[in-house]
C-alpha cells in the first residue's frame, strides 16, 4: 500500500465521526424545537439519498443515508410538494411565525453553542499553552518572500502590520490575505528591533492560491546536543535543529521525544525538522540502549517554546471560550469578504471532504487540537447557517421577517423556483470545491 494513504486509512473514519456529530447536533437543535412546538416531524436524518439503515418510531423516521455529508429533518408540509402535509393542523407552515422562527434559529444556535462549550470545558480541565507569546522563526526559504524582506532564522516576530502576533494561525490568516501586498513586519534580533516590509507571494503548492511568506516559525522541541555516533547523527540530524513533527505528530514538550521514540519500538520514525534555511525530512531508527532498557536515538532535546498545562477556573474558561469563539466567527467574514473581492479564490475552500481530511489531521495531533477544530466547523456551519441565503435557516428567518411585516406568506411557487435556483448554484460551488479537495488528498495525487 501506498505509504501516504496510510493515515486515510483513520482520517477517513474520524473525520466522518466529526462531521456526523456536528450535522446530528445542528439537526437535533431544529428537532427538539419542533417537537415542542408541537410540529409533526416525518423524518429525522443524518447524510443524504438512499437509507441505509433506519426506524420508525411513531410517526418519525429515524435515518442514516448513504451520503454522509449532511443532514435534514423533514417537517409536515415543509416541502412545497407536498400539498397533502401541508393541510395537517401540524405542519410547519401552519404553526405562529414564532415559533417556526425559533425551529429555523434553534440548528445554528445549537452550533454555536457547542463550540462555547467545548472551549469551555476544554479549558476547565487543563489546556496545554505556550508560557511565552512568542513565535520563533527557524527557517526561512532561500529567496522567498521573508528572505528579501531580510528577515532571518532566529528572528522573533513581534507584529505584522501593526498588529502584535503571538499565534501562527493569526500570522498565516493575515500572510493568507494579502497576497502581493506591501506587508510591514517587526521582528526582534538580539535585544534590537527591525522594521520591515515583506510582499507575500504565492503558495509554491499549485493546490492552494492563499499569501505566502516563506517561513517556518519554531517547533516546541529543539535538538540542543547530538550523541556521536547515535541513530540521530547516522540520519543526519544536527544540534539546533527544531523539531516540527515525529512520525507524522508534532511534538509540544521535549518530554514528549524519549516516549515517541520508545514506543516506536526500533521502528523507522520519519522526522521533520527546520534548520536555517530549510526544511528536512529524514528516516530515523531508534537503537537500543541496554543500560537504559529503552529505545534511543542519541539527542539531548530542549524547549523552544516550552509549554505548560493550564486549568482555568470558570468564569476564566468562559471567558477565554468567547474570545476563542469571536475570533472563529469574525474570521469567517474576514475570508468571505476576500472570496467577494476577488482576493481569495473559490478553490482555496474546503467542502465536507476537505473537512474529513483535517479533522483527521487535528485528531493525530492530540484531544485538545481535535476539540478546536471541532469547535471551529461548528462555529462556522452555525454562523454561514444564519446567513439569509434561500437555502439556509438565515434565509427562512428572512423569509419569516418578510411575512411578519407583509402579513402573508411569500409565494410558494416562486419560493420553490428561487429555491431550485440557488441550490443548482451551491451544487455547483460544492463540486468545484470537492474538485479541488479531492485534488488535495493523497490518494488523488499522481
Amino acid at each position: 500500500m501506498n505509504s501516504s494513504w496510510t493515515p486515510l486509512i483513520w482520517q477517513i473514519p474520524i473525520g466522518l465521526a466529526v462531521l456526523s456529530f456536528l450535522v446530528f447536533i445542528h439537526e437535533l437543535g431544529h428537532f427538539l424545537v419542533a417537537r415542542r412546538e408541537n410540529v409533526k416531524v416525518q423524518a429525522f436524518a443524518i447524510g443524504f439519498g438512499p437509507r441505509l439503515i433506519g426506524i420508525q418510531i411513531g410517526e418519525t423516521e429515524y435515518k442514516i443515508c448513504a451520503i454522509p455529508f449532511g443532514g435534514y429533518v423533514a417537517m409536515a408540509g415543509e416541502d412545497p410538494k407536498d400539498a397533502e402535509g401541508a393541510k395537517d393542523p401540524r405542519a410547519f407552515d401552519n404553526v405562529s411565525i414564532g415559533a417556526r422562527a425559533r425551529i429555523a434559529a434553534a440548528g445554528p444556535l445549537v452550533n454555536i453553542l457547542f463550540a462555547f462549550a467545548a472551549i469551555w470545558v476544554a479549558g476547565m480541565v487543563g489546556v496545554r499553552e505556550p508560557v511565552q507569546d512568542v513565535l520563533v522563526i527557524a527557517s526561512v526559504a532561500p529567496q522567498g518572500p521573508a528572505a528579501l524582506a531580510g528577515i532571518q532564522s532566529g528572528d522573533t516576530l513581534v507584529s505584522v502590520d501593526g498588529q502584535k502576533m503571538s499565534r501562527e494561525l493569526a500570522f498565516l490568516e493575515h500572510i493568507a490575505l494579502n497576497k502581493g501586498k506591501v506587508v510591514a513586519v517587526k521582528v526582534r534580533r538580539q535585544a534590537q528591533e527591525l522594521s520591515l516590509r515583506m510582499i507575500p507571494t504565492t503558495t509554491p503548492d499549485p493546490q492552494i492560491d492563499l499569501g505566502w511568506a516563506g517561513l517556518l516559525f519554531g517547533g516546541k522541541v529543539m535538538i540542543q546536543e547530538v550523541v556521536p555516533g547515535g541513530a540521530a547523527q547516522a540520519a543526519g540530524l544536527k544540534g539546533g535543529d527544531t523539531i516540527l513533527s515525529l512520525g507524522g505528530i508534532p511534538l509540544s514538550v521535549p518530554e514528549e521525544l524519549p516516549a515517541k521514540v520508545n514506543g516506536s519500538a526500533g521502528k523507522s520514525l520519519r522526522i521533520v525538522v527546520a534548520r536555517p534555511g530549510a526544511k528536512v525530512e529524514l528516516d530515523l531508527v531508534p537503537r537500543w540502549n541496554d543500560s537504559e532498557k529503552r529505545w534511543m536515538i542519541g539527542v539531548r532535546p530542549a524547549a523552544v517554546v516550552p509549554l505548560a498545562k493550564r486549568s482555568y477556573g470558570p468564569v476564566a474558561s468562559a471567558k477565554r471560550s468567547v474570545e476563542e469563539c469571536w475570533k472563529s466567527a469574525t474570521a469567517i467574514f474576514r475570508f468571505l469578504g476576500a472570496l467577494l473581492s476577488g482576493r481569495l479564490a473559490a478553490k482555496n475552500l474546503a467542502g465536507p471532504v476537505g473537512i474529513v481530511q483535517m479533522s483527521g489531521r487535528a485528531a493525530s495531533e492530540g484531544w485538545q487540537m481535535l476539540v478546536e477544530f471541532m469547535a471551529m466547523i461548528s462555529i462556522n456551519l452555525g454562523i454561514l447557517n444564519f446567513m439569509p441565503l434561500v437555502v439556509t435557516d438565515g434565509g427562512r428567518l428572512a423569509e419569516l421577517a418578510i411575512e411578519k411585516v407583509r402579513g402573508r406568506r411569500a409565494n410558494r411557487r416562486f419560493m420553490e423556483i428561487l429555491t431550485n435556483v440557488v441550490m443548482y448554484a451551491f451544487l455547483a460551488l460544492a463540486l468545484y470545491v470537492t474538485f479541488h479537495d479531492l485534488g488535495r488528498v493523497p490518494m488523488f495525487l499522481r
